[in-house]
């Protein structure tokens, strides 16, 4: 049996989202994991005036979030099918990150992933 371990609090989503926003770092693609779901969500990346709390504007709380990937490539919409990517600065993110705090992440080829929660 899994055993997962609380990586993040609620001031620690707000310092993230608000650190690392959509026109500072140009994070416009990510994939969302909750606790509660097996599905991942391609969703935009948070603009400051959704952040609340303990919750975004649209009434999802920080605290079911298990990981945000945000991926090295990705393809803009509508141009998905040319074979043209993009490209996020995970570097520059990943810098951020280790100058806000300590932030449980993995980095790869494929990009990086924030952790809620981790499976130790």
């Amino acid at each position: 049996m899994e055993n997962k371990v609380s990586c993040m609090s609620n001031s620690k989503w707000r310092k993230l989202f608000k650190a690392i926003t959509p026109k500072g770092y140009g994070v416009e693609v990510s994939c969302w994991k909750f606790i509660d779901s097996e599905q991942i969500i391609k969703n935009p990346w948070p603009n400051a005036n959704e952040i609340l709390d303990d919750r975004f504007e649209d009434g999802v709380k920080y605290k079911g979030i298990e990981w945000i990937k945000i991926p090295k490539r990705f393809k803009r919409p509508p141009y998905e099918k040319i074979g043209y990517q993009w490209e996020h600065d995970l570097e520059a993110i990943i810098s951020k990150l280790n100058e806000l705090g300590k932030f449980c992440f993995d980095f790869n080829e494929d990009g990086l992933i924030i952790y809620g929660y981790k499976i130790v």
